[in-house]
């Protein structure tokens, strides 16, 4: 009776094991697929952080120019890690080294901006606005 146990044990054991070796791998293709739409997105999209000083001023250039209104931009907050994760696959696109990564950061056509000023002299491009509107938006030190 314990041959029979022990050996059932191990089959189960070996099926957890293969349970959890599948719901990874698919969670880590539904983790690449989003990363996929990012790389691929027609639309820049924006990584930020709720408390981040620089993203605020990204922020309130956005509101000020009613960038959301005039421009599909997707935001993505970096708090959680799947996130993270997203943020440093675009980076590492752009060849920006993750550790000296920073945000805010923008991503469109290809090309990350990085920095508050960056950001906003990218949107402000898109937009039209003035070098005057941006440079009393933009943060002095320049990141």
């Amino acid at each position: 009776m314990s041959k029979t146990l022990i050996t059932l044990f191990i089959i189960l054991t070996i099926g957890l094991l293969i349970g959890i070796i599948v719901l990874d791998g698919a969670k880590s293709k539904k983790d690449q697929v989003a990363i996929d739409e990012i790389l691929n997105s027609k639309n820049p999209v924006y990584f930020y952080e709720t408390t981040c000083p620089n993203c605020k001023i990204v922020e309130e250039f956005m509101t000020q120019n009613n960038i959301e209104e005039k421009i599909t931009l997707e935001k993505i907050e970096v708090f959680s890690a799947a996130n993270s994760k997203k943020l440093v696959a675009v980076a590492k696109r752009c060849n920006i080294p993750t550790a000296g990564l920073g945000i805010p950061l923008l991503y469109a056509n290809g090309k990350c901006y990085e920095g508050a000023v960056d950001v906003i002299k990218y949107l402000s491009e898109k937009l039209g606005v003035s070098e005057t509107e941006v440079s009393q938006s933009s943060p002095s030190s320049g990141q």
